[in-house]
């Protein structure tokens, strides 16, 4: 949601004020080992469809959430997007689904290979996946528990 008029400093002025009320307390807070740290939000039904399919979590930046396969040693980047969108390694599309038309280029991808996009700087890339529905999500992530 955006607000305008209103920057940065005054929004957590306004969370920290609310959190040191009385009574007040926080709801569907997130376990997190860098607690206050700005990070990508993940819903309790997408986290449970990567475990389900025996992916862990690994790494958490606002700009992803890194998942690796527990037996496959597999990547998968869950990207903030308003669709669910993740990305797979360019080696493992390659062998296994058809290639979208464009790669997705983020330093947040740390595990994956560089390569140039619109600058002069190599920068990490892999290839994007995107689903409507957390069914659709859980069918494909089972498809790479299977590779």
């Amino acid at each position: 949601m955006r607000l305008n008029g209103i920057g940065t400093y005054a929004i957590e002025k306004f969370w920290e004020q609310l959190n040191n009320m009385d009574g007040a307390q926080l709801i569907n807070a997130q376990t997190n080992s860098n607690i206050g740290s700005k990070t990508i939000a993940i819903s309790e039904a997408i986290y449970k469809i990567f475990t389900e399919n025996n992916f862990t979590l690994i790494n958490k930046t606002k700009k992803a959430a890194e998942f690796e396969h527990t037996i496959s040693k597999e990547i998968v980047y869950l990207l903030p997007n308003k669709v669910i969108t993740i990305v797979l390694h360019p080696d493992t599309v390659k062998g296994h689904f058809k290639i979208p038309d464009k790669p997705s280029h983020s330093t947040a991808l740390r595990r994956f290979p560089k390569g140039i996009n619109n600058g002069k700087t190599p920068t990490n890339f892999g290839y994007p996946f995107k689903f409507e529905k957390e069914r659709e999500l859980n069918d494909f992530l089972s498809k790479i528990s299977n590779l």
